[in-house]
């Protein structure tokens, strides 16, 4: 009776300690959220900048990644799948460079590419919607029915929508995950227990 009178404080006290440290970093991960917030809105007034940098940083991604790839590949010369790792790393070597040296013509190539992936996910999720059963199926069509449009909008637009299509899907990203950051974290928080 005494062993387990004396383990109860000394349990309690850890138990708090480690919920002050949960209390902490959830409140670090509402604060992440909130600059997130903050950098989509700034995103979101400067769409063209934002579109430019994020294809210069996309370019030197897939110059990096290329790199790596060949690497990789000639590491391993004598091995199967030596040419595929040579290729696919010479093709991302070859679209970074050509994002960095042009980033108009990869803005423009990035947004008929997202176009095109939204028309045909659009009439894939409709398609798809009519299979479904139940109460889900008007909320799949209605989401197909969304991304096609906005495929249409931006294949329509195109050129000119590649001045503002990629900025403004980053900065709406960011507010979306920012959101998505505070509100789980909140909710977290909340359910902790309070303190003593």
């Amino acid at each position: 009776m005494a062993f387990g009178d004396a383990q109860t404080p000394a349990g309690s006290q850890v138990d708090r300690e480690e919920g002050a440290r949960t209390r902490r970093r959830l409140m670090w991960t509402i604060v992440f959220g909130a600059l997130m917030i903050v950098a989509g809105l700034v995103v979101l007034g400067h769409v063209l900048i934002a579109t430019l940098v994020s294809v210069v940083f996309l370019g030197w991604f897939a110059v990096i990644g290329g790199l790596a790839g060949i690497i990789s590949a000639l590491f391993n010369i004598r091995r199967p799948g030596f040419w595929p790792a040579l290729l696919g790393g010479a093709l991302a070597l070859a679209v970074g460079i050509a994002f960095l040296r042009r980033p108009g013509v990869g803005v423009a190539a990035l947004t008929l590419l997202l176009g095109a992936a939204l028309l045909v996910g659009g009439i894939a999720r409709i398609v798809g919607g009519f299979g479904e059963g139940g109460e889900s199926r008007a909320w799949v069509i209605a989401n197909g029915v969304i991304t096609l449009l906005l495929g249409l909008l931006i294949l329509f637009a195109w050129p000119g929508s590649s001045l503002w299509v990629l900025g403004t899907f980053l900065g709406v990203e960011l507010i979306v995950e920012g959101v998505t950051y505070i509100v789980m974290a909140s909710s977290l928080r909340r359910a902790l227990p309070r303190e003593a």
